[in-house]
């Protein structure tokens, strides 16, 4: 007879929560809800919604994640990226569950050179960053260390959602040249691994604060090309497209991206005995395979 845990997961409609409800284990007796189901916007929903379900684990995968938006919707991000935290941390604290939540390479500022450490000095440079540091901190100030692991994660995509792979398909069927930015570093990472992570860092009981992406780096322009050349050989695109590197001061954005966005995993690695997939691996198995 397996002990089951129940597991509250938000934002199943999300790429990592549709990937957290796909990859479940066996163990875990999943209730999984949306923003129909539960609105994080509301303090009232938040604490009748989690009372009623009593779970051993919340894991929060909900986030207003439409960086640029952040920058004139902030009062919606700061509800769904820290006051809504906040509501979970306390649920869980009053339940003794443990709360299991992602967070991003935003809250750095990208100015370092190496690898960012989970304990390295944090420095949001726009809302969305501000939004999550700020939830972050609310955990660590709502919970004990053992009762909370909070999971950095950067790149994030997975087949049929809305994210920089499915826009490069999507402008590679219709136009032969693209600009693509090559002056921000980071790592891709598929969303099937990190919640393939998730479960196994939740069943290894592991706690604090720790980074997880793929392995490897990449710029944009490097993971556009890959894109390109993986989907030509796939048959998804006739002609390869000529890609033009660019600097990110010729793609204005309204809210400055991290130049430098390379997280440090080695402490997750060995935490739980993860082995790590390359990115282009994993970009290569899970769309073109």
């Amino acid at each position: 007879m397996i002990d089951k845990r129940k597991i509250l997961i938000t934002g199943k409609a999300g790429q990592l929560g549709a990937m957290l409800l796909q990859s479940a284990p066996v163990w875990a007796d999943v209730i999984a809800l949306d923003r129909h189901t539960l609105d994080l916007t509301s303090q009232d929903a938040i604490r009748r919604v989690v009372k009623e379900i009593a779970p051993h684990v919340i894991i929060n995968s909900a986030a207003h994640t439409a960086v640029d938006r952040a920058e004139t919707e902030q009062d919606l991000a700061r509800s769904i990226n820290t006051t809504a935290v906040g509501l979970l941390a306390e649920e869980a604290a009053r339940l003794k569950a443990k709360l299991v939540h992602f967070s991003t390479d935003y809250v750095f500022d990208g100015q370092a050179n190496t690898p960012y450490k989970p304990d390295a000095k944090k420095n949001p440079q726009s809302v969305y960053g501000l939004t999550k540091s700020d939830g972050e901190d609310i955990i660590s100030e709502k919970l004990e260390k053992e009762s909370y692991l909070i999971i950095r994660t950067a790149w994030v995509y997975t087949s049929g959602g809305k994210n920089f792979v499915e826009t490069m398909l999507k402008l590679m069927r219709l136009q032969n040249s693209l600009r693509v930015i090559a002056d921000q570093v980071g790592t891709p990472t598929a969303a099937f691994n990190l919640a393939e992570a998730a479960w196994l860092s939740i069943q290894r009981g592991l706690t604090g604060v720790h980074h997880f992406t793929d392995s490897g780096v990449a710029t944009w322009y490097d993971f556009a090309c890959d894109i390109a050349r993986l989907a030509h050989r796939k048959g998804l695109i006739s002609t390869l497209p000529e890609i033009k590197p660019i600097a990110s001061v010729d793609y204005p954005q309204a809210a400055k991206r991290p130049t430098y966005a390379v997280l440090d995993k080695q402490s997750f690695w060995d935490a739980t005995g993860y082995k790590p997939e390359h990115w282009s691996d994993a970009l290569e198995r899970l769309y073109f395979k």
